[in-house]
């Protein structure tokens, strides 16, 4: 299965006719879910063990371990403003964000195109960003979690240079 995804589990028991049997599961938190028929959501990714025990009435009991594998899950992007275009000099605001469906920290990595270093923040994607040129930047963002997990977008920005009037000044008397 997958990080954040529910995962069903059915058992299959027999016994004496006259024999009722519970089944319980437990899983990693240490919750222990009784019934034929469970489902269970794995917040994280990685190799579990879930114990399901079948037991009846007179003390008699078995139980079997199953190894569970559940694999990561990239962030997804939930937020994704950019500026559609810009001046040259001028602050740009860049706000992302994303989720991850599993118990993962996500980091936001910025690239701006224009020759800057890349900006890697772990408190969120908001930013302001001046470019100190003019001409059209590929600007890639991505989001990635602890475990590898990563989901980039890429945008090009146009950013033009304003060019001022410069006014000639005579003395007026």
């Amino acid at each position: 299965g997958y990080e954040g995804e529910t995962i069903s589990f059915n058992a299959q028991t027999s016994d004496v006719s006259d024999d009722t049997v519970t089944v319980t599961w437990s899983f990693p938190d240490g919750s222990m879910i009784e019934g034929d028929f469970v489902q269970y959501k794995f917040t994280d990714d990685g190799e579990f063990g879930v114990v399901v025990t079948a037991s009846d009435e007179d003390g008699g009991d078995s139980s079997e371990q199953i190894l569970v594998t559940v694999e990561n899950v990239a962030p997804i992007f939930t937020e994704f403003v950019m500026p559609s275009n810009g001046q040259k000099g001028e602050a740009l605001d860049f706000n992302v964000g994303a989720s991850d469906p599993g118990d993962d920290t996500i980091t936001y990595s910025f690239d701006f195109g224009d020759g800057t270093s890349s900006l890697i923040t772990p408190d969120g994607g908001n930013i302001t960003h001046k470019f100190t040129d003019s001409g059209s930047f590929t600007i890639v963002i991505c989001v990635k979690d602890e475990d590898g997990g990563e989901t980039c977008r890429e945008q090009v920005l146009p950013v033009i240079s304003v060019e001022f009037p410069v006014a000639l000044a005579n003395d007026i008397d």
